[in-house]
């Protein structure tokens, strides 16, 4: 039996037809207050992970997990199943677009490439570099990999990736197998809004709801429920403190790119371009585009070092360049809706005869009958 839970009350159930048993298999969670919250504020790039629950029965917890405004995780969808597969990713992914309209295995990979080839799909590079230094191990050979997937534009990935192949020409065929598109900033899209090649969000949330996954199912989506409505008062009264159009963590980000434009010559080119310099290095800027050939400026909607020495030639406020995904009153949405206690819930129960979880080898078993 596969349930959805809502909590503004509706339930649904799924039995499964090859057994007709009615035992215990999923259960998805999107809290109305998370999802309003999540389409009110939060920037259109998620984070999705899985971890293990510490229990007898065992099962794996897989949460969404998106970017607030001030650039913290904002989870708002988790599910617990019975294994991290392509189906069960497949599953929870089908229940999230639907919601919000739109790992080791690779499950998840294989997910996205065959349903949702239209989104998207970066890769944790810690987990990537774990996986590279396990046959090209080395302090420079780690160096190059981080300088590769932070280059922010391609002239710069190319460098550190040459350099790379001058010292290690295995390791730089083992990276270019990957498809640069889900790993390297420079290929990014802007649409997102975000330069993160981490997962460190998802890893953030888990590890703050670690001592709830050895409790029973029920207690813990109830614990994680309590957590997240605290959470969100909290983050209310917090900004509600916060004078400057900007959240907290935003404003010293561009703190330091104004620290960092001392080193650019801003030179005016007509309207509303400028071509920025400092020795050989030379950027286009485009203040109406709000665009820089670093790309940086494109990837997070947060002004660069080049722009605001551009911004300042004009003597204008770099806050105002700022893309509006960063501005407390986006934050102020984001965490305005209000999470429930669970109500009642009237009529008949789902199944009255619902049986235990199956074990781990029956699992196994029911997973080969079914071909995954």
């Amino acid at each position: 039996m596969k349930v959805h839970t809502y909590n503004d009350g509706d339930l649904a159930a799924e039995h499964d037809l090859a057994t007709r048993l009615p035992y215990f298999e999923r259960i998805y969670i999107c809290l109305k207050g998370c999802k309003k919250g999540f389409l009110a504020g939060c920037r259109p790039i998620i984070s999705l992970d899985a971890c293990h629950l510490k229990t007898k029965i065992g099962g794996q917890l897989m949460c969404v997990v998106g970017r607030d405004p001030n650039d913290e995780y904002f989870p708002f969808a988790y599910a617990v199943v019975e294994v991290e597969t392509k189906d069960s990713w497949t599953w929870f992914l089908n229940l999230l677009f639907a919601d919000i309209g739109d790992g080791k295995r690779w499950g998840l990979v294989n997910a996205f490439v065959d349903n949702w080839p239209q989104y998207e799909h970066r890769i944790c590079c810690r987990h990537l570099y774990n996986n590279l230094r396990k046959n090209h191990p080395g302090v420079l050979i780690r160096d190059l990999f981080w300088k590769a997937a932070k280059a922010t534009y391609e002239q710069a990935w190319e460098r550190a990736m040459n350099e790379l192949k001058e010292v290690d020409e295995d390791a730089f065929k083992w990276l270019q197998s990957h498809s640069t598109t889900i790993w390297a900033r420079s290929m990014f899209k802007s649409d997102g809004q975000s330069d993160t090649i981490l997962n460190n969000m998802c890893e953030s949330f888990n590890s703050r709801i670690l001592k709830f996954r050895s409790k029973p199912i029920i207690t813990m989506l109830e614990c994680i429920r309590l957590y997240l409505m605290t959470r969100f008062q909290a983050n209310k009264e917090m900004i509600m403190k916060v004078e400057s159009k900007l959240c907290p963590k935003i404003r010293k980000r561009l703190y330091k790119e104004k620290l960092a434009c001392r080193k650019w010559l801003a030179c005016w080119a007509g309207r509303t371009k400028f071509e920025v310099k400092n020795g050989l290095e030379s950027f286009t800027v485009d203040l109406e585009e709000k665009s820089c050939s670093c790309r940086k400026w494109d990837i997070t909607g947060i002004s660069c070092c080049h722009a605001i020495s551009c911004i300042f030639f004009n003597r204008e406020d770099s806050e105002k360049y700022v893309n509006a995904c960063y501005k407390r009153t986006a934050y102020i949405d984001c965490y305005d809706p209000i999470i429930e206690q669970w109500p009642k819930i009237c009529g008949d129960l789902v199944d009255s005869h619902l049986c235990n979880p199956l074990s781990r080898g029956d699992l196994l078993a029911s997973l080969r009958r079914r071909g995954h």
